[in-house]
């Protein structure tokens, strides 16, 4: 069957991606942030699938790619080409009429028609950077009106939907501004669905600001656009797909430091995280 799915290397396979060299070079995330960011990623999120949502996490999902490749885990990470930021619903059905159902074929190709959610073998967690939470918001609001339309009670889905929200460190002061408290859609999730990991600014400006991404971006305009199907060969892709396969090299030869890392997270209490140490110790 033909993907309706934007195009995205696939970094395991060196053999099939683009040769041409770049002429510029992307500074990757600083080692030490990275792998401390990932691995607390995987412990917060818990015993579930992971799919990380847009472009700004796209370093962390191609470090973690190359980290578990040949483990049980390595299935379970995906990468859902998804931008909505301030564009509600009704916004999109107005302006880009066939949008929604360009979405829904591309969630459903991923495995994550609210009837997919629930049949699962394990939950989902959806893991982004995050300064308000909007983005969720409107996977929440997509997920709810596609249900909606079939008759299908949101409840069910969404007791097997969670999200990591990769934030900025600052002040723990009770008066700081939590995305999580000011998100009115999330009072519709059982307790502590949503979660967050902290990372350093310099950290979280690169993957949300100012880094090159592999992938062209895929807003509401774009839902369902057939030039996203083609591998992307502008300059500033290809800068980004050099970085890339850094970073999945990166991943797989520091196997044994991640490990060591995750062995230390508070999650080894769990037979699940246990287990995945194991597997990435052998």
């Amino acid at each position: 069957m033909t993907s309706v799915r934007p195009f995205r290397w696939d970094l395991s396979r060196p053999e099939r991606l683009v040769r041409a060299v770049p002429t510029e070079v992307s500074a990757l995330p600083a080692q030490g942030d990275l792998q401390v960011c990932a691995a607390r990623v995987l412990s917060t999120a818990g015993d579930a699938d992971l799919v990380f949502v847009g472009r700004s996490p796209e370093s962390l999902f191609d470090y973690l790619r190359g980290a578990l490749h040949g483990t049980a885990w390595a299935e379970r990470l995906d990468l859902l080409l998804f931008s909505a930021r301030g564009w509600p619903l009704r916004t999109i059905r107005r302006e880009y009429p066939h949008a929604v159902t360009a979405m829904r074929a591309q969630f459903t190709e991923a495995g994550l028609s609210p009837r997919q959610l629930i049949r699962r073998a394990r939950p989902v967690v959806f893991v982004d950077l995050v300064a308000s939470g909007d983005t969720f918001g409107r996977i929440d609001e997509l997920l709810a009106d596609w249900s909606a339309e079939t008759h299908l009670d949101p409840r069910v889905w969404r007791s097997r939907v969670r999200f990591v929200g990769i934030v900025h460190q600052q002040s723990s002061s009770p008066n700081a501004w939590r995305w999580t408290q000011r998100a009115s859609w999330l009072h519709a999730y059982p307790a502590g669905s949503a979660r967050n990991v902290s990372v350093p600014w310099p950290l979280w400006d690169l993957l949300g600001n100012t880094q090159p991404k592999v992938t062209p971006s895929n807003p509401p305009s774009r839902w369902g656009d057939e030039a996203l199907l083609a591998p992307p060969r502008a300059e500033s892709n290809l800068v980004a797909l050099h970085a890339a396969r850094r970073l999945y090299e990166l991943g797989r030869a520091d196997r044994a430091c991640f490990a060591a890392l995750l062995a230390r997270q508070r999650a080894m209490r769990e037979a699940w995280f246990r287990a995945l140490v194991l597997d990435l110790r052998a």
